[in-house]
């Protein structure tokens, strides 16, 4: 939150519910690398090459826009696909399934049966 220039009192309220605490201090540390970022972008300096790490931004369903958590690939509500790759997935799995329904309902019916050997 500190990189994406979130003001310190706003990180101070959502993780600590005060605006006063010293726990700023405590727990808020930059890399190395986090700490040139900063440095070159305000001396102008552009970047290129470095990759980025996945994105912690939380995600929204567009179907039901309940927030999910940050590289969710399904909505935890309602299920739906949040990513292309999860999406793909999903086709891929629709396609097995229509390809292949007897290895399904098959498959449906031993964990059947494993749930009430259980019981």
């Amino acid at each position: 939150m500190v990189t994406q220039k979130i003001p310190e009192s706003v990180i101070k309220l959502q993780a600590w519910g005060n605006i006063a605490t010293p726990m700023m201090a405590t727990y808020t540390h930059l890399s190395n690398d986090q700490m040139d970022d900063v440095l070159l972008e305000t001396a102008g300096v552009k970047q290129v090459g470095r990759p980025k790490g996945p994105s912690m931004k939380p995600v929204q369903c567009p179907d039901c826009s309940i927030v999910n958590v940050p590289g969710a690939q399904f909505c935890y509500k309602c299920g739906r696909s949040l990513t292309g790759e999860s999406l793909t997935k999903m086709e891929r799995m629709k396609r097995d399934v229509y390809e292949n329904p007897d290895e399904l309902i098959a498959f449906l019916q031993e964990l059947k049966k494993e749930r009430e050997n259980k019981r």
